[in-house]
């Protein structure tokens, strides 16, 4: 996670697959969020795979788009 003016950026956020369904994923969103906001995030973006989307969609996140990626060529 990242801070860029005032939102977090949230990239590769994984848990092993050993330790899914264990709350683990949860536990560590809220640590990020929480520790967004204590240095002045007001929101956020990430990116999601369709396993991931579930768990952050029940953490109050909402999909706005679907992921893209670009590449600039030399």
């Amino acid at each position: 996670m990242t801070l860029i003016d005032g939102l977090a950026l949230h990239d590769r956020i994984m848990v092993d697959p050993g330790y899914w369904r264990r709350g683990l994923g949860r536990a560590i969103m809220q640590l990020l969020g929480a520790e967004a906001r204590r240095h002045g995030s007001d929101g956020g973006l990430l990116t999601a795979t369709a396993a991931g989307r579930a768990l952050y969609e029940t953490l109050g996140w909402q999909a706005r788009s679907p992921w893209t990626t670009a590449q600039i060529m030399p």
